[in-house]
């Protein structure tokens, strides 16, 4: 629906490119939009020669879904193109699909964790290869301004004085890896960067955000399946990702625009707070829809059948009545509390065994340590007494009188 880049553009050197945010509810299909963005503009022959490297950065617990993704709708070009790095891959593998990458482009799918920590350790190096590059070439100068000086010197004279200089080629392997891993992701980076769950860079300033700002291309895409209106300070931070310096500073958009929202949707806000809440919303829309493409689930609504929900309220049995009068003879206070409360008896709800195996697996864990003290000389009581807990007392039902009934009981 809205066009962010034109191919003429694409061939206009001096045209930096332009990013976007796709904030589309749950279900409706980012990850198959990016995968058929990402194949069209690899392989048109109109744009190919500008996006040979593409960088996928995503929560860890989607890398592989997104890998699923590529395979399913790509299987051939995605067993060639794609690859991902995450905490599994070896630290020896690495470095080598850094390298492949780096020569060969395709697409590169990284956690927000991995990608923070080896551009963070690649910041360390780089660093200090620069200060040792300023100083060899600081050395270099005033060698050679000495030479300079020198009246009568012959030029193999001046060569035995010369300073050595600052060379790539005697880094050692792992600042060359440094460099590698920087000029892939960084400086100049991916030829387009997509982040998936944009919103979890939170602040400008965040860990997260703060080397995903760095990256040199402009060509980047921020998905998102969160509401504006949830966090705008996280908004904040995603607009200035895809358009850097496009709004106000944090400080400065949260007193003109978060303020006065937030403010206005107060149950108690005045009149006036309301309308200016109306009209800052207002600004703000405006300003960042140009590029921001927002899609709710209400457009399936007429593609998928009618949603009915029921409450099924079900008579507990005579076993989990005698596992919950347990929890509450044996219970402290601060377990009896509601959200304690709810923990614990979670299990015996779901069904009497689970609550049995449950108090089982945490009795055998307590004997355990028990047995490890006392080989170590130290805990237990001296009567030789054990301390009485909610997990003994479930224990205790099951392995007493009410053992046949909850060892055989039926789902209620």
């Amino acid at each position: 629906e809205q066009t962010v880049e034109t191919v003429e553009q694409l061939k206009d050197a001096d045209y930096p490119g332009v990013g976007c945010i796709l904030a589309h509810a749950m279900g409706l299909g980012k990850t198959l939009q990016v995968v058929a963005l990402v194949h069209t503009l690899m392989t048109h022959p109109s744009v190919k020669e500008h996006f040979q490297r593409v960088v996928i950065v995503s929560p860890k617990n989607v890398v592989v879904n997104w890998m699923n993704e590529f395979r399913k709708w790509l299987p051939v070009w995605s067993s060639n193109c794609v690859k991902q790095m995450h905490a599994e891959v070896k630290d020896s593998e690495r470095i080598q699909i850094f390298r492949h990458f780096r020569k060969h482009g395709g697409v590169m799918i990284i956690t927000y964790d991995m990608y923070h920590r080896l551009l963070n350790t690649a910041a360390t190096k780089v660093e200090k290869l620069k200060k040792q590059k300023a100083e060899m070439d600081a050395k270099a100068d005033q060698a050679a301004a000495l030479q300079m000086a020198m009246v009568g010197a012959s030029e193999s004279n001046k060569r035995k004085h010369d300073a050595p200089r600052f060379k790539l080629s005697e880094l050692s392997p792992a600042e060359n890896d440094s460099l590698v891993v920087r000029y892939t992701l960084q400086d100049p980076g991916p030829d387009l960067i997509v982040l998936d769950e944009a919103h979890q860079m939170k602040k400008a300033k965040s860990a997260k955000a703060e080397y995903l700002m760095k990256v040199k291309t402009l060509r980047r895409i921020a998905l998102t399946g969160t509401p504006m209106q949830n966090n705008l300070m996280e908004y904040h931070t995603m607009v200035s990702f895809v358009r850097p310096d496009y709004l106000a500073a944090p400080d400065k958009f949260k007193q003109l625009i978060v303020d006065p929202i937030t403010e206005g949707l107060d149950a108690d806000s005045s009149p006036y707070q309301v309308s200016l809440m109306r009209k800052r919303a207002h600004v703000l829309h405006k300003l960042i829809d140009p590029f921001v493409d927002r899609k709710t689930d209400a457009i399936l609504k007429p593609y998928l059948p009618t949603k009915h929900e029921w409450t099924i309220f079900v008579k507990q049995s005579e076993a989990q009545r005698a596992l919950m009068k347990s929890f509450y003879d044996h219970a402290s206070e601060g377990q009896k509390a509601a959200v304690a409360a709810v923990t614990i008896l979670t299990p015996v709800w779901n069904h009497p065994k689970a609550a049995l195996i449950s108090a089982t697996d945490k009795d055998k864990k307590k004997k355990a340590v028990g047995s490890a003290k006392g080989r170590n000389g130290g805990g237990g009581s001296r009567d030789g007494s054990r301390a009485t807990s909610p997990a003994a007392g479930l224990a205790g039902v099951g392995a007493g009188g009410s053992a046949g009934t909850v060892g055989g009981a039926r789902p209620p």
